[in-house]
């Protein structure tokens, strides 16, 4: 893609940002969710740009695609409510106990990914900031919280 590309998704961005980040605040509650639906909206556009070009719309395009990634945000969030319920209850039992382990509550969860689950969902850390704890990129942190939330739901199934 070319600077024309730039150009148009850039002006898009600076035309709609703000107001998408206030429809996504609506939906999620959490202005660092709404700000990442954005975030993830705009790469879509990015990722997706004959296609954004092609419609007739390119803003309903963005809000249509924005309204899809807020629907997976909503469905991921309540998904994983029972996985912050368990953390939050293991986190509170004594760990000596092998019934109330984590290794046991959290089988194929390794040690480092539990800790990263509970950085986020206990002590509210974005993954952002979790990342930045950890010393790791923004980018090995979602995949490790996606890792874990993979095995958790293969766990719960």
């Amino acid at each position: 893609m070319g600077d024309g590309a730039d150009v148009f998704i850039e002006q898009l961005y600076r035309e709609e940002y703000k107001k998408m980040v206030m429809v996504a605040y609506t939906k999620l509650r959490s202005r660092q969710s709404a700000e990442d639906v954005v975030q993830e909206t705009f790469t879509e556009a990015w990722k997706c740009f004959d296609r954004l070009l092609a419609s007739p719309n390119p803003a309903g395009w963005l809000y249509l695609t924005l309204r899809n990634k807020m629907k997976h945000e909503l469905r991921s969030q309540l998904r994983f409510s029972l996985l912050r319920d368990k953390l939050e209850w293991t986190h509170k039992t004594e760990q000596s106990d092998s019934e109330n382990s984590p290794d046991d509550l959290f089988e194929g969860v390794s040690r480092e990914e539990y800790e990263l689950l509970e950085m986020i969902y206990i002590q509210g850390y974005t993954n952002i900031e979790a990342a930045e704890k950890l010393g790791i990129s923004y980018v090995v942190c979602r995949k490790r919280v996606q890792r874990a939330k993979e095995n958790m739901r293969k766990k719960l199934e």
